[in-house]
């Protein structure tokens, strides 16, 4: 598979603020577009694009967080996309494989596929807070290509309290924001970066992408600002003899109207052009946080144990059921 980079600058660490000394001292003799593509290379086998046969468009990622001989690979993914049937992975080496459901929980799911040698099982990083960090994460390019997103945790935290009570909200103090230019989407307006794992530069899974945060505005309208003097009914001298402006009287339009982007009822009409110059962010959730969510599901502790004995017994009621 083709692999492609988006490289804007960063790095970052496991050990907090050393970590970070450490990365930055490397940084004086390496660029960061080699640190960042490092990354990269070693963390990339631990991904995999999730597609729906038969369909171009409907693609995302998805996150290998085992796989066992003799048990299979099991992959995190988006909810979204276990919705449809006839499913498939694909490595980054171009190996592709059928995948099935085998565990759905709010916005993500497990699927599972075929054992296959050649992928890497994600390494979690085992603490429940991180720390302002560089780091990258691995998003598709294209249906058969994944690419390199550097970026930056900048709030480490989004603990957040209920509006005049003292309590926390529950579990918002494992979600962090992750800095990042990256906007595709699938057929279904959903990002296809949800489910994707965010790395640290010691190649640990320090959370996992769950939504977006994109900053954007509505322009106020003219008519809401007129001045004191319109209010009054009050026009200007040119208004009061009848008078226009040069461009007015040479049929002159504006270069907004040129290029065609005008505004529609206050809102930016070519809102694809806009999305592609913003700055994205991604809510993710912490590593520790996403574990704890998924032996919750599968009541038992051990996630890993309990997902090979869920798949073992799906498999054997399909032999038995003939299917």
């Amino acid at each position: 598979m083709m692999q492609g980079s988006c490289v804007p600058g960063g790095s970052g660490g496991d050990g907090g603020r050393d970590a970070l000394l450490g990365i930055q001292d490397k940084m004086k003799n390496e660029d960061m577009d080699t640190i960042f593509r490092g990354v990269f290379t070693d963390v990339s086998p631990c991904v995999v694009i999730v597609e729906q046969i038969g369909r171009i468009d409907n693609f995302c990622v998805g996150s290998i967080v085992l796989s066992e001989e003799g048990q299979g690979t099991f992959i995190l993914t988006q909810s979204e996309i276990a919705s449809y049937s006839n499913l498939a992975v694909r490595f980054v080496d171009g190996h592709k494989s059928p995948a099935a459901l085998l565990l759905k929980f709010e916005e993500m799911c497990v699927l599972t596929t075929r054992f296959y040698p050649n992928c890497k099982t994600l390494q979690f990083l085992e603490r429940n807070l991180i720390d302002h960090t560089y780091a990258v994460t691995v998003a598709p390019a294209t249906k058969t290509s994944v690419r390199n997103i550097p970026g930056f945790v900048i709030q480490k935290s989004l603990e957040a309290g209920c509006h005049n009570d003292k309590r926390l909200i529950p579990g918002s103090e494992t979600c962090f924001t992750f800095s990042c230019l990256y906007g595709d989407q699938s057929s279904n307006c959903v990002s296809r970066m949800i489910s994707g794992p965010v790395f640290d530069m010691d190649r640990k899974a320090i959370g996992f992408v769950t939504d977006d945060m994109r900053y954007s505005y509505k322009p106020e309208d003219e008519d809401e600002n007129m001045s004191d003097g319109d209010e009054d009914g009050n026009t200007s001298d040119d208004e009061e003899d009848g008078n226009t402006s040069d461009d007015e009287e040479d049929g002159n339009i504006s270069d907004d109207d040129e290029d065609g982007n005008e505004e529609e009822d206050g809102n930016i009409s070519d809102e694809d052009e806009y999305i592609e110059a913003g700055f994205d962010l991604k809510i993710g959730v912490s590593s520790t946080k996403l574990q704890s969510r998924l032996a919750q599901m599968l009541e038992n502790s051990d996630w890993r144990e309990a997902l090979c004995s869920k798949h073992k017994a799906a498999t054997e009621f399909k032999e038995c059921s003939g299917h």
